[in-house]
């Protein structure tokens, strides 16, 4: 039963909206009361849940384990207020909003598919018991609200401010993503009750306990408009009027508290805790307070109103004691009651008398005298009048604040900001009701129509609730002693009076009432100030900063990302200096000094130096020679090292990049001599040490059993082979071969079409390029003996050092070396084979060595010897295709290099 209810809360909206997007039109008119009906139906599971609550007040659900992602949620009293504030705002948005939009919209439907689906959002946000799952629902208030804020897309304000809306509650909300990656990382769950129960990251981790806080506030503070984020909400202010009266002042600008209220236990004890929290909510309060003083478009009056006592929330979760606080859901429910009441009168003034400025108020209340009720009386809650919520909400704070002083010694700056906040409160709410009932002096404003009657229900009740409360304390005590809850909140909270008695609470309450309608006096002719410092605002630095981003970005493009190859090098070179460098001097700098020259063999010095020459060497001749120097000593340094097999692979290498290099040096049309870069010989060097410390440090830092000796111990006995680089390539390791195999052939067929001027890739029938009659003479048996040494590293590379790619290397750059000195020789037998379809074939017939096991019912890759003979076998077939795939390769690309460059096609 509680699963049941508790789903059906979340999810019953969403389906609700789905449903709305295919009602037929003669639907449309009763779309908002369909709506109205159904957050009416999830405030009875609420109000149901609150008298009778679960045996059970949370379910969870497993779904990815590893992630710790579960589907669970908590009816607590935190959630289960939040939930009432949602569903019976709801109630009463959707029933005002059938009759104030117009039901002939063509995107009436998507209106409010869109409202149901934020208010399932909302739901399961404040629901959620498990912190990613919390985020899911979070970006999709986020998303919902952009939908909202767009919903006149036409209207260019509109599209502005919902873009501004997304992306800076997005850019923050990464800040708590990254924060609940933390706390699963360290704490090892991501259910809301573990982590703030057993405060292992505050405990255990508390290293990363400031930095997972301050993430966290991030997001809180951008989505409850709190300094620096504050600027968006004033210009959501462009979405209608029932979506300003429900998810901005009434829903999702909360549920940065409810966040918060939902971590206070976890981060409170934090030493800055307080100071972060009363910085910038104190900075909201009087940014908020200043700009509504000013303002004069009317919802824009009550949005900076909104950020003004948004930041009286965070302010009032900053000063709390670690022991709990008292009486937060009453700001809370006395916000919603006056804000939400005052959205919608305004929205109504808009309707029927086109009243969207302060300054066209004027006696409007002899024109719409029951409205103009309603509206003094929210205004009267805003205020904090006596016989309000708003009055029993001041005085609590008030309470509060001078008690926090007078224990904890709070900053008496901070005290006097506060109230300070308190008096602006006061003079914008005097400020509005001074322009509707008072001031001549505005324009008159033509009534078009009297409200519909409907229109005023919701408002009305919202304001009959803030007189009934008001002057029922008891009421608002009960309301909070049913849904306060351990942790958050103190037990034993003094009584809700209407009459304190004289007290210096009293004092200051009549004091920042004075206060207020004195301030109000003083700057009611400065209605053009706001005009002024308009300019001056966020906005118009964000807009134009987004505006400017597609020029930037071609900018940055032309200067990262560049057609030149160097410039690309560039940025490779700094950013593996950068991140490789620098990461090796955090974590182990003392290794770096451990590597004295003595430990540095003879090969390492004259690598070291070759490498020197070729930056000194100005001529391309002599760097060719230099960058052979360097790789001739690496292959004598493993040679040192005791590793025949890469030694001889890089000695092939070494010739075909060479042979590479001569092609391309013969291809230069100017051969003069290179200057020297400083700037890209010092990014070089530096790039090459970084490289070079790898293996080095490798050496120095200590590790436990390594891979390698597994493979040394069970290479005979598993693979069946004394050649242990060999039995990694194609036994234990075999599958990665093969991939590296298909990446040569697609780069050898890449480079082929990229620079191959006929679709054949053969070598090309020419006349001899060095036709001396000596090398003539000795090639046919240079190519006969590097044949059968091919042949001999080929057969013998299971238990010998050698191998199919060594020896496929030999072979291929014998053969095209030969061809480049015999030119149409008989010998070159290979001048009719298609380079490309040699690889096709090799690769074909190593994947064929890995599929025969399979026959046998082996594993894929298994090794397969017929009575112990090394050259029946599966290893040797799989080696065997990488012989003939490399000789396609390196014979396809240094033909087809020789072809651009020095060799004369022959048709």
């Amino acid at each position: 039963m509680s699963e049941l209810l508790l789903l059906t809360l979340i999810f019953f909206p969403s389906l609700v909206g789905l449903s709305l997007l295919a009602a037929p039109k003669k639907v449309h008119p009763y779309l908002g009361l369909i709506s109205a009906t159904s957050a009416l139906f999830c405030c009875a599971i609420v109000g149901y849940l609150t008298l009778v609550p679960l045996n059970e007040p949370s379910i969870s659900y497993e779904w990815f384990e590893q992630g710790f992602m579960r589907f669970s949620f908590l009816a607590d009293g935190l959630a289960l207020f939040f939930t009432l504030l949602i569903t019976g705002m709801g109630v009463l948005v959707f029933f005002y909003a059938n009759y104030l939009m117009d039901a002939t919209d063509e995107n009436i439907k998507k209106f409010y598919c869109y409202m149901n689906l934020f208010m399932s959002a909302m739901l399961g946000a404040v629901l959620a018991n498990n912190l990613l799952l919390l985020f899911v629902f979070w970006e999709l208030t986020g998303l919902m609200s952009y939908m909202l804020i767009s919903y006149h897309y036409d209207n260019k304000s509109a599209r502005t401010s919902s873009r501004l809306a997304l992306l800076l509650n997005s850019l923050a909300s990464l800040c708590l993503l990254l924060g609940i990656i933390i706390i699963a990382v360290l704490d090892q769950t991501l259910e809301i009750t573990e982590v703030v129960s057993e405060e292992i990251i505050a405990n255990v981790h508390s290293d990363w306990y400031i930095g997972v806080m301050i993430l966290m506030l991030i997001g809180v503070f951008a989505k409850s408009a709190q300094f620096p984020f504050h600027f968006w909400l004033p210009q959501a202010m462009s979405a209608p009027t029932p979506v300003s009266a429900y998810l901005h002042s009434a829903t999702m600008v909360k549920l940065g508290i409810y966040f918060l209220a939902r971590t206070y236990p976890l981060f409170v004890d934090s030493p800055l805790w307080l100071p972060i929290l009363t910085s910038v909510s104190i900075t909201t309060i009087l940014i908020g307070g200043f700009w509504a003083l000013f303002a004069t478009p009317l919802k824009r009056i009550l949005a900076y109103a909104t950020i003004s006592q948004l930041g009286f929330f965070i302010s009032f979760y900053g000063i709390g004691s670690p022991e709990g606080l008292h009486y937060d859901y009453i700001h809370m429910f006395n916000h919603a009651l006056y804000k939400g009441s005052l959205f919608m009168l305004v929205g109504i003034m808009a309707h029927c008398a086109s009243i969207t400025n302060i300054h066209q108020l004027s006696k409007l209340y002899r024109k719409l005298p029951f409205t103009s009720i309603i509206f003094a009386v929210s205004l009267a809650a805003m205020a904090g009048v006596p016989g309000t919520t708003g009055f029993l909400s001041k005085e609590l704070l008030i309470a509060d604040i001078v008690s926090y002083y007078e224990q904890q010694s709070i900053n008496f700056a901070v005290v006097l900001c506060l109230l300070l906040g308190l008096v602006f409160k006061v003079t914008f709410s005097f400020r509005l009701f001074y322009a509707l009932f008072i001031d001549d002096s505005g324009e008159h404003a033509v009534v078009k129509s009297k409200p519909k009657k409907h229109l005023l229900i919701p408002p009305f009740i919202l304001s009959f609730l803030a007189l009934v409360f008001g002057i029922w304390p008891q009421a608002l005590q009960a309301l909070y002693s049913t849904y306060s809850i351990e942790g958050l909140h103190k037990p034993n909270a003094a009584a809700i009076d209407l009459w304190h008695g004289f007290s210096l609470n009293l004092i200051i309450s009549l004091g920042f009432f004075s206060a207020g309608i004195l301030l109000f006096f003083l700057i009611r002719n400065q209605y053009g100030l706001y005009d002024r410092l308009e300019k001056f605002g966020f906005v118009s630095y964000w807009d134009a900063f987004i505006d400017s981003l597609p020029k930037k970005s071609e900018q940055i493009t032309s200067w990262v990302h560049s057609n030149s190859p160097q410039k690309n090098l560039y940025w490779i070179f700094i950013l593996f200096i950068g991140f490789l460098g620098g990461g090796l001097l955090y974590i182990q700098p003392e290794l770096f000094f451990k590597l004295q020259l003595t430990q540095v063999r003879v090969a390492e010095i004259f690598l070291l130096l070759s490498t020197c020459l070729i930056m000194i060497m100005n001529k391309p001749a002599s760097r060719m020679i230099s960058l052979s120097l360097v790789g001739t000593y690496i292959t004598y340094y493993f040679v040192l090292k005791q590793a025949p097999d890469v030694a001889i692979t890089q000695m092939v290498v070494e010739v075909a990049t060479l042979f590479v290099f001569v092609l391309l040096l013969f291809s230069l049309k100017d051969r003069s001599k290179f200057k020297l870069d400083k700037g890209r010989g010092m990014l070089a060097l530096v790039a090459g040490l970084t490289a070079a410390s790898l293996p080095l440090l490798n050496n120095e830092i200590g590790h436990g059993d390594a891979l390698g000796i597994y493979y040394l111990k069970n290479s005979i006995t598993l693979a069946l082979g004394n050649n242990a680089v060999n039995t990694i390539l194609v036994d234990f390791r075999g599958l990665d071969t093969l991939g590296e195999i298909a990446v040569i052939a697609v780069a050898a067929i890449s480079i082929t079409a990229l620079l191959g001027k006929k679709p054949n890739s053969r070598i090309i029938n020419h006349d001899p390029w060095i036709a001396t009659p000596i090398i003539k003479a000795i090639m046919p048996a240079i190519m006969f003996v590097a044949s059968l040494f091919s042949i001999y590293l080929l057969v013998r590379g299971h238990n010998h050092p050698g191998g199919g790619f060594s020896a496929g290397m030999n072979l291929s750059i014998s053969i095209v070396l030969g061809s480049m000195c015999l030119g149409n020789h008989p010998i070159i037998v290979w001048t009719k084979v298609h380079s490309l379809k040699l690889m096709m074939i090799g690769l074909f017939i190593s994947l064929v060595s890995a599929v025969i096991p399979m026959i046998f019912s082996e594993n894929f890759m298994t090794a397969l010897f017929y009575n112990n003979i090394e050259i029946i076998s599966t290893p040797f077939l799989f080696d065997f295709g990488i012989f003939i795939l490399v000789q396609g390769a390196v014979m396809s690309i240094l033909s087809v290099m020789r072809e651009n460059t020095i060799a004369r096609e022959v048709a």
